[in-house]
């Protein structure tokens, strides 16, 4: 489990952002009247990095605001539109439980009668049809429901916008400069060494007024005093590429990173922009990637070695919303860091979308945003170059895959897979008895289906299975006597049971 460590979102997320929140919060406290628009959907309109999500959230939990409101709600949209799971996510939201009816009922009894807020946050979809269909079914709730819409594109903002959007503007130079000084130096540190400030006036100004760019270069020379590491930043080739300041400034970042965190950074790529990590899962799908070094200290294990890593990627900004728990802690990646990881890695990983069938000869990891897509679309046309695939994480939040003809076809076709992440969800009763047939497979996240109730003996066939993690539905493990490994529950992570397997 991750204690304590520095970390900078609690005080740097919101520097110079203060008219912005007080004009925003004043636009939700206006009370109804008869003519407005229903439900009234506010855009917030930036480019990536100028904390519009942090902003947004801000907004929403003041008190002044959640006062007016029966319902509070938050969802990430993100670029793979899908009506379907964007009302499964408002849903969930909402109650805490996952979806049951797609069709949109289930929905309006919740709304109905209720005056509601809601956080769309990074929305892409500039295809008004989609929203329409979206906004008919939002309109259930009472008069005075609001809608705040955090997106890049000005299109959208055209689309949903009820009232004009908010522009969000680039961060001061003098606040950009005090963020920085505040991630970047130890307390006493810059009266000590005046170069440095000197040097870190040089950085902010290439960072073009990104706040994340700022945080991020700051976090990066943190404690840090020779002045020839902080030249190097300033002096970085990078700046030269194209971008508005957050790119380049990611990038050096990336480039600073040891190369033990790079491959673990990477790799993160392979789950859906908006996903939340937990520490002691993730680095279990690390391990049986041989990310993890072994540690020269002969009392650190592998899991301490991969929880000291993603302690230091958080120390560093790769990831973020960091939330420590009884039983681990949680964190999220921002969509500009997964952005950052997909390209770097784009050789090997692969997103399978509604919109996004891309799959090449080189692909290794495997990423399915749709289910029904990737088993009906995409695999009849590559199922003949999918041997070189190790690790498919289905990411589709509602389904995933949707039946158990689906799983087992999965299973027949890519034999070779290492680690294999399943959502939420899936419709099948029965594990099959196929998943016995992957020899390779080190990693097995199986996720909350209540209906099954116990695994299948040919689950002990995976001579080379490190880990599996499900669900706590699960009532039994299968007894086979001849068997040589067993499973013993290492933690209860949330409603997961993680376990190890041992020899």
């Amino acid at each position: 489990m991750i204690h304590s460590f520095r970390s900078f979102e609690s005080f740097s997320s919101l520097i110079g952002r203060d008219k912005d929140k007080e004009c925003l919060i004043n636009l939700l406290a206006e009370p109804f009247k008869v003519g407005d628009a229903h439900p009234l959907v506010l855009p917030i309109v930036g480019m990536g990095g100028l904390g519009k999500t942090s902003l947004a959230k801000s907004v929403c939990d003041a008190e002044n605001v959640k006062s007016h409101f029966d319902l509070k709600m938050e969802v990430c949209v993100s670029d793979d539109f899908s009506l379907k799971q964007v009302i499964q996510k408002i849903i969930k939201s909402s109650t805490g439980q996952r979806c049951v009816d797609l069709d949109g009922g289930e929905l309006e009894e919740i709304l109905n009668g209720k005056k509601y807020l809601l956080l769309l946050d990074d929305v892409w979809n500039e295809e008004a049809q989609k929203w329409l269909l979206l906004k008919t079914l939002l309109s259930k709730g009472a008069d005075g429901s609001k809608i705040i819409v955090t997106t890049r594109s000005r299109r959208v903002a055209e689309i949903m916008g009820t009232v004009a959007a908010y522009n969000l503007s680039l961060l001061g130079q003098e606040d950009c400069l005090s963020l920085f000084n505040k991630c970047a130096f130890k307390e006493g540190q810059m009266e000590l060494n005046p170069n440095l400030v000197g040097i870190g006036k040089e950085i902010v100004a290439k960072c073009k007024q990104v706040p994340l760019a700022v945080i991020n270069l700051g976090t990066q020379l943190y404690g840090k005093t020779d002045e020839k590491e902080w030249e190097s930043v300033r002096d970085s080739e990078k700046w030269e590429e194209e971008g508005d300041g957050i790119l380049p400034a990611l990038k050096i970042s990336y480039q600073r990173l040891p190369t033990h965190l790079k491959r673990c950074f990477l790799y993160c790529s392979v789950f859906p922009k908006d996903y939340v990590f937990a520490d002691v899962v993730l680095v279990q799908f690390w391990m049986a990637h041989g990310l993890i070094l072994q540690s020269s200290n002969p009392n650190e294990n592998l899991e301490d070695v991969a929880l000291r890593y993603v302690r230091e990627l958080i120390s560093r900004c790769f990831f973020q919303d960091y939330v420590d728990l009884n039983y681990g802690a949680s964190f999220k990646m921002h969509d500009l860091m997964n952005d950052l990881a997909s390209s770097l890695a784009q050789n090997e990983f692969s997103i399978i979308g509604s919109q996004n069938h891309r799959f090449s000869k080189t692909t290794r990891h495997l990423s399915v945003l749709d289910s029904n897509a990737f088993f009906h679309q995409t695999l009849p046309k590559i199922s003949n170059e999918v041997h070189h695939v190790r690790s498919i994480v289905f990411a589709d939040s509602i389904v995933g895959p949707t039946c158990k003809t689906d799983f087992e076809k999965c299973l027949l076709e890519f034999k070779h897979l290492r680690s294999l992440k399943l959502m939420d969800d899936s419709e099948f009763e029965a594990f099959p008895e196929r998943i016995g047939a992957l020899k390779h497979l080190t990693y097995l996240f199986f996720g909350s289906n209540p209906k099954i109730k116990r695994l299948p003996k040919s689950i002990f066939k995976l001579q080379n299975l490190q880990t599996l993690v499900i669900g706590e539905g699960l009532e039994e493990l299968p007894k086979d006597k001849i068997c040589a490994k067993i499973c013993k529950v290492l933690e209860v992570f949330g409603d997961w049971l993680l376990l190890d397997v041992i020899a």
